[in-house]
């Protein structure tokens, strides 16, 4: 690790290396991206659309990404707001079918692009401390042994996630319209064959996602609220499996398959906006701009299209980009919040229930 950078990208997400491979097929500047977790880690957004390819084919992956034999998804089975199932499929679509995403493959794609273009990628790498000065920003870093370095930035890019943890160092605050948990339990195909359809169902408690991963397993995650959360977990694995005992859609694409136990992973979801998104010397980018609730199947498209946007606002470095910038993250962050309402204002099966209840009055908001 060199001790001064132009730019220093907090975060090894798909918005992180985005925005550094974007900024560097603009700019010879030297470019140094630190994350504070392991280069592989389980993640539990795992369908993109079709719009995926537009963004990864300016930072020239497309082919790359077309080789890596993620698979075709045939759509979605839905069951949300009335008894019957809807289908929404994408063989018309103009921009081609969607994807289920090995993700262990996409981010090292992203990752071995970044290192052939000369950028440099720290892992166990915690981002502590920024300090402003006239030529940028010190930052000080600390590695998994406990050692710190400083290191000087002329910009800086938050892509540290929803908590956007440089931009609340900053005083930088974050308004969030809303908070769920999603409980994800990843399993291992053992026999049996399920849908390769993405699977959605509402419940009285909250709603379920599905879908079948290409390494032979599947995640079925549940999206709920704190205090339901904390049922479920005080329950066990007898809480978990008593819930999606209870569903239709998930119950009868279940059965008939043997499943390895779950390993359970916790993912808060925000839908959440940056008040600011850049200032002197430094740019908030993916969820640390703005947190989308996966039912809008935004999260990884957003992520790497806003990075490929970032990295040509840095490579100009005008105001006026930069205000171009920020007035765009904010108008589609409104854009999406209003079809999120709108999306669970649909479900009045069981509006008494208190997790729909409270989607009813967040939508007042």
């Amino acid at each position: 690790m060199a001790s001064a950078y132009d730019v220093v990208v907090l975060g090894g997400g798909p918005a992180g290396l985005a925005t550094a491979l974007s900024l560097r097929s603009l700019s010879d500047c030297s470019i140094l991206v630190a994350d504070a977790g392991e280069q592989k880690r389980e993640r539990a957004g795992e369908s993109a659309p079709p719009d995926l390819l537009a963004p990864l084919r300016r930072l020239q992956l497309e082919a790359n990404f077309l080789a890596a034999g993620h698979m075709h998804s045939p759509g979605s089975a839905v069951r949300w707001g009335r008894e019957q199932v809807g289908y929404n499929d994408h063989l018309l679509n103009p921009m081609g079918p969607s994807w289920r995403l090995n993700r262990p493959v996409f981010d090292a794609m992203l990752v071995e692009a970044a290192l052939k273009q000369g950028i440099s990628v720290q892992w166990n790498t915690r981002y502590l401390r920024a300090k402003a000065n006239e030529a940028g920003f010190s930052l000080t870093l600390a590695e998994r042994a406990g050692l710190e370095r400083e290191v000087q930035a002329r910009w800086v890019v938050d892509a540290t996630g929803p908590l956007a943890r440089f931009a609340n160092d900053l005083g930088i605050k974050k308004r969030t319209d809303d908070q769920l948990f999603g409980l994800a339990g990843f399993s291992t195909v053992q026999s049996g064959n399920m849908k390769k359809q993405v699977l959605v169902e509402s419940t009285p408690e909250g709603w379920w996602y599905a879908a079948y991963l290409p390494d032979h397993r599947i995640i079925h995650m549940f999206v709920t609220d704190a205090p339901q959360l904390r049922q479920l977990k005080s329950a066990g694995i007898e809480g978990w499996a008593a819930l999606l005992s209870r569903t239709q859609l998930l119950g009868q694409a279940l059965e008939g398959v043997q499943l390895t136990p779950p390993e359970f992973h916790t993912f808060p979801i925000y839908s959440s906006l940056l008040e600011q998104t850049f200032g002197e010397h430094w740019l908030a980018v993916g969820d640390a701009a703005a947190t989308y609730d996966p039912i809008a199947s935004q999260g990884l498209y957003k992520a790497v299209s806003d990075g490929v946007m970032a990295g040509r606002v840095l490579a100009q470095g005008h105001e006026q980009e930069l205000e171009q910038y920020d007035a765009g993250v904010k108008e589609r962050y409104a854009r999406y919040f209003e079809q999120r309402c709108g999306l669970y204002g649909q479900e009045r099966r069981w509006v008494e229930a208190d997790f729909w209840r409270n989607r009813q009055v967040v939508g007042l908001l």
